[in-house]
């Protein structure tokens, strides 16, 4: 399991650095709403989730296409099992009244405050990934193309 990681992560960083640049700072550069970042998001689902995205909890895996558009629940069980707390998720609830259920400001806040507390099969994702999981996440509840 470490060597598959450990593959997927250095494919990663490869393709990133071939797409996006060779430094943190060139990721960083990049906007949230530009193709740089579909880009991103796309190579993120492709190395490490093998194209689709699954998150696991303990040995219980939830395929994140099984979010149905709009359940509310679907959406906080792959939350929780992600690592994010109840009050965590409460304040997504929030967030997206807040923004009448779109990928507002608010939300877009609370992605960015959650995303380093993101867990994927027991391990702590960066900053980076985990912005791109739960806005992938939220997306899907909402019935946006990813």
């Amino acid at each position: 399991m470490l060597d598959t990681i450990r593959t997927r992560v250095l494919n990663l960083a490869l393709e990133l650095k071939n797409e996006i640049g060779e430094s943190d700072a060139d990721l960083k550069k990049v906007k949230s709403n530009s193709t740089e970042a579909e880009k991103v998001s796309h190579i993120v689902q492709t190395q490490i989730f093998g194209g689709t995205v699954y998150f696991a909890a303990g040995q219980q895996s939830v395929n994140v296409q099984n979010i149905a558009v709009g359940n509310w629940e679907d959406l906080k069980k792959v939350l929780n099992e992600s690592g994010l707390g109840e009050k965590d998720v409460a304040e997504l609830s929030q967030a997206l009244q807040q923004d009448n259920k779109t990928m507002g400001a608010t939300v877009k806040g609370w992605i960015s405050r959650k995303a380093g507390k993101l867990l994927n099969q027991g391990l702590q994702v960066g900053v980076s990934v985990g912005t791109t999981i739960l806005t992938e996440l939220i997306k899907r509840h909402l019935g946006l193309p990813p």
